[in-house]
């Protein structure tokens, strides 16, 4: 009996070493089997950014071959260098299988646009409308360039470039700014006085014209700025020159003027106010009567050069305008003024 479980155990034993003998060769056929029915395989490198020379070498050593199947504009990709691959890196793929390659053809040309003369934001516009960027803004002086107007351009209009280049650009500040003193223009005739302005490199502004037989026709009687007043380069300057009663255009014209201002000795109780106006031979021009408080008065008239204003209020001489105090000019509008003691009043022609 003893002998019959002895016998049994090892029977169990063989039997277990069998199996694993038999299960051993069952699965080194297998895969074996598996490996001549399927190849050999490796797996896929990385050939993302590598030259074409580069990635070929690296597909020999695996037993792979190689096809370029396109070739595309690539603003990050060098030239002759690989965007993308399939199968992708990682992948395990058969020995002699045949990798794609997209190969890059560097950044795509654009012809740079023309920035001169243009301002600063539609210039960078422009360029992220190309596909190019703003490299170095630089700012200089210009009398010609308006401020925040392109100067200049690192890449001329028309040439080749590629895409995401920086481009330099030189934008104008405007003219500098040249404090000078104010010419003395007073006496100088009017041609004369421009031709000092314009060396002084300032400009003519607004010419008034004065009714003044005391001094030659376009004599320089006034400017503003004044005599050696700080002023800035390119300023204007405004002149009042004279010009003859006998050449005037509005000699003898019906005229309307506003006398401004007038305030009466008692503003809260209006009064009889008596406006005296005579030409410079004292020959009366107008009497004016009006029943008035503070306020403008407007009076017709008809005289043309020098004369004398009064005002009376209750037979008491208000103001009082002298021959040197009154005088009639015209600006380049045409529009023609009255001057007494400083008040500028206008005229308007009937």
């Amino acid at each position: 009996m003893k002998n019959l479980i002895l016998f049994i155990k090892d029977l169990i034993v063989l039997f277990f070493i069998c199996s694993f003998i038999f299960f051993s060769f069952a699965f080194i056929g297998y895969f074996t089997l598996a490996f001549f029915i399927k190849g050999e395989t490796v797996e896929m490198p990385v050939l993302h950014r590598l030259t074409i020379t580069q990635a070929l070498e690296k597909l020999n050593k695996l037993g792979l071959n190689a096809r370029m199947v396109e070739y595309k504009y690539n603003n990050k990709v060098e030239r002759n260098h690989i965007i993308s691959q399939y199968p992708v890196a990682g992948t395990k793929v058969k020995k002699n299988s045949t990798v794609k390659l997209i190969v890059s053809k560097g950044p795509e040309k654009i012809k740079m646009p023309n920035l001169l003369n243009l301002e600063l934001l539609q210039a960078k516009l422009l360029l992220q409308k190309n596909y190019l960027s703003v490299g170095t803004i630089s700012y200089f002086y210009s009398r010609t360039v308006p401020k925040g107007y392109v100067i200049n351009q690192s890449v001329k209009p028309g040439v080749m470039v590629d895409q995401e280049t920086k481009i330099n650009l030189l934008v104008s500040k405007g003219p500098k700014v040249k404090i000078l003193s104010m010419p003395n223009l007073l006496n100088l005739k009017l041609e004369k006085a421009r031709s000092i302005l314009e060396e002084a490199n300032l400009k003519t502004g607004n010419i008034d014209e004065v009714i003044n037989d005391n001094y030659p026709e376009y004599t320089v009687l006034y400017q503003s700025p004044k005599p050696g007043t700080p002023v800035k380069e390119y300023s204007s300057v405004d002149l009042t020159v004279a010009v003859s009663s006998l050449n005037y255009e509005y000699y003898g014209k019906r005229l309307k003027i506003i006398i401004v201002p007038y305030i009466r000795l008692n503003p809260f109780v209006k009064s009889e106010v008596d406006v005296l106006i005579s030409d410079e031979y004292n020959e009366q021009v107008c009497v004016y009567k009006a029943n008035m408080g503070t306020g403008v008065m407007r009076i017709p008239i008809t005289l043309i050069g020098k004369g004398y204003v009064k005002v009376f209020e209750k037979e008491y001489l208000r103001l009082s305008y002298t021959s040197d105090d009154f005088f009639i000019t015209r600006n380049h509008r045409g529009m023609l003024f009255i001057n007494m003691k400083g008040y500028l009043n206008l005229f308007y022609k009937e």
